[in-house]
């Protein structure tokens, strides 16, 4: 199921969603409980009165909420702009009771308008053994909370490779192997006939959980085809990334 500002009916003259005059805690935007759910090219704005201005209290509530006792497979967000305004224990994108993985690509995620409170969270990931993977997008705040004893998110970057021979053709079934700072093979590709791992292809800065903040680079990249010289290249992934190499047949 896709959810787009296609296929929804907006009310009035607005060109977001909202659902802003809460006067119970626990509301939500979207409240997902099924696998599958693609959500596209939407605003998602919460706790803000469009009459009466802030709405305050302790409203313990989510612009998008993964809810499940079971596994959510296949959750996406693209080009999104998911932003509160200001309601207090509220938190964007909340990952519930479950088991769920979700992917955010080339979205803004954030407090904005009524600012940051103390119990204010851009993702807030309640369950145990839970991921979700940012990718291409912006926080505002950077502010995230983590209850579950293993769930954790990772931040990522576009991360693209191509190469070609000595005469500028582009070489297929080039072996191309990405390594993190501790030497754990994190990537394994094979070029395609245009000399590329293919397109969109994303690459972590680091991932968070409870604990802390742990980074993977410096990458080190591995690129081989027999019977050609080999190169390798070391990175740092703090945006994206786009690396060109050239194999030289060996004499």
């Amino acid at each position: 199921m896709t959810i787009s500002a296609q296929n929804i009916t907006f009310l009035g003259n607005s060109n977001y969603i909202s659902f802003n005059t809460f006067a119970t805690a626990n509301k939500f935007g979207f409240d997902i409980t099924q696998d599958g759910v693609e959500i596209r090219n939407i605003e998602v704005r919460e706790g803000w009165d469009d009459f009466d201005g802030y709405v305050g209290g302790n409203l313990t509530s989510a612009s998008i909420r993964y809810n499940a006792g079971t596994s959510l497979l296949n959750q996406t967000i693209f080009d999104s702009n998911l932003t509160g305004r200001g309601i207090y224990a509220s938190d964007i994108v909340r990952v519930s009771s479950g088991s769920h993985s979700i992917k955010i690509f080339n979205s803004t995620i954030g407090i904005s308008g009524g600012g940051l409170n103390s119990a204010d969270y851009e993702i807030a990931i309640l369950s145990n053994n839970s991921n979700v993977s940012v990718i291409n997008s912006t926080f505002i705040y950077d502010k995230h909370r983590f209850n579950g004893t293993n769930g954790f998110f990772t931040y990522e970057y576009y991360f693209e490779v191509k190469v070609q021979d000595n005469t500028g053709a582009p070489l297929v079934n080039v072996s191309v192997l990405v390594y993190d700072r501790s030497n754990i093979l994190r990537r394994n590709y094979t070029t395609g006939s245009d000399g590329t791992i293919g397109k969109e292809q994303h690459l972590a800065e680091y991932f968070r959980n409870g604990t802390g903040q742990f980074f993977f680079s410096n990458y080190t990249v591995n690129v081989t085809k027999a019977p050609y010289s080999n190169k390798s290249q070391s990175f740092n992934m703090t945006g994206h990334t786009s690396l060109s190499f050239t194999l030289i047949p060996n004499p």
